[in-house]
């Protein structure tokens, strides 16, 4: 299966969990420790869980630091090959010159989703928030809903340890 960002009423593809795992990871090892900035917001909140419309400013903010950090970095081809080798279904282009262009289809999909639930905030006075998942649609939907039954599912992202739910599509 592919993992896929939602936001709002748009789904759009990542590609598989190797590649989505390999963003999270460059952006814990390249941007977080040698920075000693922590980016709960993204390595936390966006990998695990779903990050609401409230917190879409600083995001934003966060994107923007960690593209200017990745625009530094070459793509380095065997460090790519060896954390996702063998995978069927990746979607990456490892001859990027650098991280920032590696991965800048996943920038643009993050805020073309947050547009959306923004728009979809303002037109239908309802929204889903950007979360990161399998091509399923059920979670994400249920995320942003208040409806007491829904809750459960969003408990279950809120107490969320190891893993994503998304890991391993």
């Amino acid at each position: 299966m592919t993992v896929s960002v939602y936001g709002g009423i748009l789904m759009l593809e990542l590609g598989s969990s190797g590649d989505v795992e390999y963003f999270f990871r460059c952006v814990n090892y390249f941007v977080e420790i040698p920075k000693k900035t922590l980016l709960p917001l993204v390595t936390d909140r966006l990998y695990k869980r779903y990050v609401v419309l409230e917190d879409f400013a600083e995001l934003r903010e966060n994107f923007v630091f960690i593209e200017s950090v990745l625009k530094n970095i070459e793509t380095s081809l065997d460090d790519f090959e060896g954390y996702i080798s063998g995978e069927k279904g990746r979607r990456l282009n490892p001859t990027k010159p650098t991280l920032a262009l590696l991965f800048a289809d996943y920038f643009s999909a993050f805020e073309d989703c947050m547009k959306t639930a923004e728009s979809t905030k303002e037109n239908f006075v309802t929204y889903i928030p950007l979360i990161v998942g399998r091509d399923i649609v059920a979670p994400k939907f249920a995320v942003g809903k208040n409806d007491p039954k829904n809750e459960k599912i969003r408990e279950r992202y809120d107490a969320l340890e190891g893993n994503p739910l998304w890991w391993g599509a």
